[in-house]
Parts: structure tokens; sequence; C-alpha cells
């Protein structure tokens, strides 16, 4: 058996590392996102990692004629050619509860649309964007401060927990999968998001309001601007607003505090 996994950052990694210790006897390889330089930066590199651990690295092309092949996908960036593969045991780990939230921003939109639940789908690589068949899902809670930086670091630690629990059966050939409703299925695009032009809209509800920047609030990547200042978090107060909407009505060095259609929300500031 080829055993391969496909894709970048921890939950690569120790997927990478859960098959060393579990999958003796296959032959093992990686398939790292062509995009990843070898550098570990905020997440580990995954490519790095298959050169400390000796792990043979191949293309997709060295990949499509094995007959025997399992692979999984654990955030590879491009979608696979599945009509090329002789195989058809490949597999994805996807961040949502499927068919909910297809394709991209997974840590985005569930908190923009006010979601309190999400969750992680192993599911069949089908020739559409994550609607192959379902094999496994393990659903959980949003917080209600979560930013999108902790839903995506919640979404790789129930995402191996999910591999891990479902491994054996992968392997062995037993895995069936279930066909994805069409019912409450949803799809995001990478042209969904213009994230040159993040606004968030003060005339809105608090809990709206409060939405609306931890979604954004992934410091890596992209934090939230407000009144001048750029925001690494928000609270609903107690408070009741007295003023317009979008009123400052305190500023310190650790917060603003805004007037929103119903509560005030507290922003809290990036430290520079």
């Amino acid at each position: 058996m080829r055993l391969c996994i496909a894709g970048k950052n921890r939950i690569a990694v120790e997927a990478l590392e859960l098959l060393r210790a579990r999958a003796t006897g296959a032959d093992l390889c990686a398939l790292p996102n062509p995009s990843d330089d070898g550098r570990d930066g905020w997440q580990p590199s995954f490519r790095n990692a298959c050169t400390r651990l000796r792990m043979p690295m191949v293309t997709v092309s060295d990949l499509a004629g094995v007959d025997d092949l399992v692979l999984v996908s654990l955030e590879y960036e491009r979608l696979l050619p599945v009509g090329e593969f002789r195989s058809k045991r490949l597999f994805n780990v996807h961040f949502s509860l499927l068919p909910r939230y297809r394709g991209a921003y997974t840590s985005i939109w569930p908190i923009l649309n006010g979601e309190q639940s999400s969750g992680v789908t192993l599911h069949f690589i089908a020739a559409g964007i994550d609607t192959g068949d379902i094999v496994a899902q393990s659903a959980f809670m949003i917080g209600e401060n979560d930013t999108s930086r902790d839903l995506y670091f919640k979404y790789m630690h129930h995402g191996i927990e999910l591999l891990k629990a479902n491994l054996d059966r992968i392997m062995d050939g037993r895995t069936k999968g279930q066909p994805q409703a069409a019912s409450r299925a949803s799809f995001y695009s990478r042209r969904s998001l213009d994230f040159a032009d993040i606004r968030i809209d003060l005339k809105r509800c608090a809990q709206q309001v409060h939405d609306q920047v931890r979604a954004f609030c992934f410091p890596e990547y992209q934090l939230p601007e407000l009144l001048g200042f750029r925001i690494a978090g928000s609270r609903i107060t107690a408070t009741r607003s007295q003023h317009r909407p979008g009123h400052l009505v305190e500023s310190t060095r650790e917060h603003l505090e805004v007037a929103t259609i119903d509560y005030n929300v507290r922003l809290l500031r990036a430290v520079a």
C-alpha cells in the first residue's frame, strides 16, 4: 500500500507522525503544498518536517497511476484531478460540517453568520469542491469570544482526532461514505471576501459587531481596523448604548468602547 499525506501546517505534520507510528507496513510518502518553502513560521512547515523525517516527497503525477494508493488531504491547496487517479481511496479532512460551508474561509464565515457550532468532516474526494461522500464527522462548539484564529486551531485539533479515530478503516479498505444532502448546503469561494477592504459596520446590533470583529481577528493574516486602531478582539458589555451607533464612548490604552444599535461593544486594541 502507498500511503500519502498531502497538505500543510501542524495538522499535516501530526498526521505524518501518526502514520509513521501506526502504518508501519505501508510505503509512506508526502505531498506538500507547492507554496510551502520549507521554513517554519507561525505554523510548522510540512516540507521541512518531511525533510527532517527523511520522508519521500512526491508529485501528483507520481501518485496518479498507483493502484493501491491511500491519500489523505489535510489542507492541500489545489484541487486534485480525481479522474486521473487509478485509486478511489482519496480522502479529505474538511474544516466544517459538510454540506455546510464548502470551499474557503471556513474559520471566518461561520462566525460572520453567527454560528454557535462547527466541526470537521472526513470525506471522499470527488470531482466537485468538498462534495464527496461523508465518512465521519465531529462537531464542537464555537465559543462566544472565539476569533477566526481560535476556530482554526479547533479545526486542526478535532481534524487530527477524527483521522486517528478512522485511520484503521481507511487503511484496510472498509471505508464507506454517505452522499451529502442537497439541503442546507452552502459554498464560499476565495472571492467571497476582500481582505484589502475589511469594513466593520458599527450600525448593527452588538452581537453582529462582535461577530464581525472576531471573524477577522487572525493576526498572522490580518486584523480589523476601527477609528485608526488595530483591533485584536471584542467583548459585548452590559451597558445599553445611549449614543448613535458608531459613537466612540471611551478610549483607553487597552480598548475602545463604541455604541451600537443596542449595547456598547468594547474593542480590544492590538499590542503594537
